[in-house]
């Protein structure tokens, strides 16, 4: 709909006409996605290739994904050197078409060099875009693998061949169509040209994300706005599918770019999709080794049976690794006649292993904040006026409440003050403003940014000049955060830094799934200190050290930061909605419960941390009702000699100093079976318990008044069918305002948990 009424504007017209599309719905997102984004290839620091060709059999150490006896293996040395030693795009001329050549030299990139991976393919040209032949077959390879990071380029490396080929295909129709009818006019072959592209695929290029999706179909545009009548075509998920499919069926169809589910779902439930996408030349598959790390391997032989075989069909494979699941859809899907092409020299370490790393546990779940406004405020510091972080988090609820806070807190305490700009970018957001969003961080160059997000931006999406990458919480994988990491250290910033924020019960994340990464530790009060003396620094001098800057810092920066807890305190405590805070809890907890083997983290620890979390975040006393499968899974609930029970306190002592505090998440098996809550609430002195409705309820009582108790009601929030239990803190276990009832407690807790036979017979006990 957005797209509709965006295409329907006057002012979008001009943009229309640049992209081609005569109803440009596609014209319009992948503007909105990109439109003011440029590729600086030329101002980065490039590699010197030396090209070298050996048979498969001496690279099959190299390239076992290549090892049918008539592959040829390109391996490329790869050492750092100025961009000027690289072939020129100049070079090119007389193979590529020359309105495709000044979109790359003049108006759309302006380039001069390529970049490496560039300069392997782009030589391979003009044989690697000659169309098939069935009369006369090809004697060189067609098909491509092409191992090469992100980020080097390789778009344009695979979009220039497969553009140059389409113009090529249409061009030798044109010639058949002349040699059918030599008496037709021009207006007769132009007619018999636009009707082949439109039931004819050029390429289609599968991209793991549809925002990755995107960024691709604006490079494509971009490329093609000199080349009349040539159009790209976009099919992904989180935008309607009708307008997508019109397009489809009355437009040309030279590029399509997509994603695998979207474009799943066309061939099997659209009549005629399936027959029109079996007439696609070339294959392209970007980011081959996530499209596998995300499980579309079924959807990628799926889609590849739809298509021409080889050699008809040619493809191209792009991978940053090439693991046994590369060389199996390899081997499913290029010609056996193809080339391998290694971008990535053999003692280059992988990206992030350049890049500083360092991680923080902070000693309470009260830290996390300040010390994440402080990581944020050293980047600006460190980087005045053009600092640009990202902040990942592991839900989009908590992604959502931190954006909010953010706003709240961060014009008092940061030194960019009011002049930094926030952005929140999850799955719960409209698909157009996810690309409007992207768009801004992408083209943000000048100022200071901070992005909070979910891992929607941690694979593939192209952010150039991010200064810092920070991660809140532990990640669900150690690959998740190598690919989160991957996002700083890009564009002419090819230095970069990366922080880790972990709570005390999270560690068990260090030990299990980064014994590899090279990470330094940080203490909470080692970036407080370094953080003041940066500030200090500052104030000392405001005009020299952000001298030349287009954005100025605040003054007195060092007083802000070191009231940070009070600031924090003031501003924060009392303003967040309590629903709000226990949906985030809930959301944080699944996420525990989903991911428990690889964050070790014990279902009893988590309950207990999260809760303090929240209340540190509200400044109060938070009532949380927790879904009883959070509680009972048996993965997320495991016996483990790091988290023994404490004799005298009844919580898992495994984090942090707690002896200001005494509080037990036991579980009470004698309340009535058909109560749907447990509520453990906070005793200040006096206690006093009863029984009503099938609810077990302790409640606070001041001075043994016996005051008004809040009703335990049940909320249909969404969380599913179950019961809840609520934890909640308890500042005195001294029973003295009344006497307890004693339950019924099995020794072992987990005792009887997988045995249906032994649960039915203890709530038969309970019951009775």
């Amino acid at each position: 709909m957005a797209a509709s009424v965006w295409t329907r504007s006057f002012a979008l017209i001009p943009a229309a006409r640049l992209c081609r599309c005569s109803s440009a719905p596609l014209a319009a997102h992948a503007l909105r996605a990109g439109r003011f984004s440029s590729v600086r290839f030329a101002s980065a620091v490039a590699l010197k290739e030396n090209r070298e060709y050996t048979t498969a059999n001496d690279a099959s150490s190299q390239a076992s994904a290549s090892s049918q006896s008539q592959s040829r293996t390109a391996t490329h040395d790869a050492d750092e050197d100025t961009v000027e030693e690289q072939p020129t795009f100049a070079s090119l001329e007389g193979k590529l078409n020359p309105n495709l050549l000044r979109a790359i030299t003049k108006e759309s990139f302006r380039l001069t060099h390529m970049t490496p991976v560039q300069a392997a393919v782009l030589p391979l040209l003009p044989e690697l875009a000659e169309p098939y032949d069935p009369e006369n077959p090809p004697t060189g390879p067609r098909d491509l693998l092409v191992k090469a990071r992100t980020g080097t380029g390789k778009t344009l490396g695979f979009l220039i061949p497969a553009v140059e080929s389409r113009l090529k295909r249409i061009r030798q129709h044109a010639e058949n169509v002349n040699k059918e009818l030599p008496n037709a006019t021009r207006t007769a072959i132009a007619r018999a040209v636009e009707q082949f592209a439109r039931k004819n695929v050029g390429a289609l290029i599968i991209s793991p994300t549809r925002e990755l999706a995107t960024q691709i179909a604006n490079e494509a545009i971009k490329l093609t706005r000199n080349l009349d009548r040539f159009e790209v075509r976009l099919a992904v998920g989180g935008l309607p599918k009708r307008p997508q499919l019109r397009e489809w069926h009355v437009s040309r169809r030279d590029i399509l770019v997509a994603t695998p589910g979207r474009l799943r779902d066309f061939i099997e439930n659209e009549p005629g999709f399936k027959e029109d996408l079996s007439t696609t030349e070339i294959f392209i598959l970007d980011e081959a080794d996530t499209l596998l790390e995300m499980g579309f391997r079924e959807d990628i032989q799926a889609i590849a049976q739809e298509l021409k075989p080889p050699p008809e069909r040619q493809t191209f494979m792009f991978s940053a690794t090439v693991s046994k699941g590369i060389e199996q859809i390899a081997r499913a899907t290029l010609s056996k006649h193809h080339i391998f092409l290694n971008c990535v020299p053999e003692n280059a370490a992988p990206t992030h292993l350049s890049i500083p790393q360092y991680y923080t546990a902070v000693p309470s779940p009260k830290d996390q904040l300040p010390h994440l406004l402080r990581l944020i405020a050293e980047d600006q510091l460190a980087n005045p006026g053009h600092s640009k972080v990202l902040v990942f988090f592991p839900t989009t609820r908590m992604t959502q409440m931190y954006y909010s806070i953010a706003k709240m807190i961060g014009p008092q305490v940061l030194p960019a003050g009011t002049n930094t700009n926030f952005g929140e970018l999850h799955s719960k957001k409209a698909m157009n403003t996810r690309v409007n969003t992207s768009d801004w961080f992408r083209r943000y160059k000048n100022g200071n940014a901070v992005m909070f997000t979910s891992d929607v931006s941690a694979r593939g999406v192209d952010y150039p000049n991010v200064t810092r990458v920070i991660q809140v919480g532990a990640p669900n994988s150690g690959d998740t955060y190598i690919h989160r990491v991957g996002r700083t250290g890009r564009g002419s910033n090819k230095e970069g830094r990366a922080d880790l924020i972990l709570m005390p019960w999270e560690l068990g994340f260090l030990t299990w799934q980064m014994t590899d990464i090279p990470l330094m530790e940080l203490p909470v009060n080692k970036l407080k200190d370094d953080v003041i003396a940066l500030a200090k620094k500052f104030d000392e001098n405001p005009d020299e050290s952000a001298r030349d800057r287009r954005v100025k810092l605040q003054r007195d920066i060092a007083e802000k930061l070191e009231n940070i807890d009070d600031i924090i305190s003031s501003s924060l405590h009392g303003r967040l909605d309590d629903e709000e805070i226990r949906e985030t809890v809930i959301a944080l907890l699944r996420y525990y419960q989903a991911n428990a083997a690889s964050l070790r983290i014990a279902s009893g620890v988590a309950v207990e941390g999260v809760h303090e979390w929240a209340e540190a975040l509200a400044g109060k006393h938070i009532d949380l009702r927790i879904p009883h499968d959070i509680l009972d899974q048996k993965p997320f609930r495991r016996r483990s000699n790091s988290f023994k029970r404490d004799n005298d306190r009844g919580y898992s002592s495994s984090y942090g100093d707690r002896n200001d505090r005494s509080r037990s998440y036991s579980r009470r098996d004698d309340g009535d079976g058909s109560s749907g809550y447990r509520s453990f609430q906070r005793r200040d002195n006096n206690f006093g318990g009863e029984r009503d409705g099938g609810y077990r309820s302790f409640q606070r009582r001041d001075n043994d008044s016996g005051g008004e108790r809040r009703s335990f009601q049940r909320r249909d929030s969404g969380e599913g069918e179950g019961g809840y239990r609520s934890f909640s803190r308890r500042d005195d276990s001294d029973s003295a305002g009344g006497e307890r009832t004693p339950s019924v407690r099995r020794s072992n807790r987990w005792e009887g948990r997988g045995s249906n036979k032994t649960r039915s017979a203890r709530f038969s006990n309970d019951r009775n």
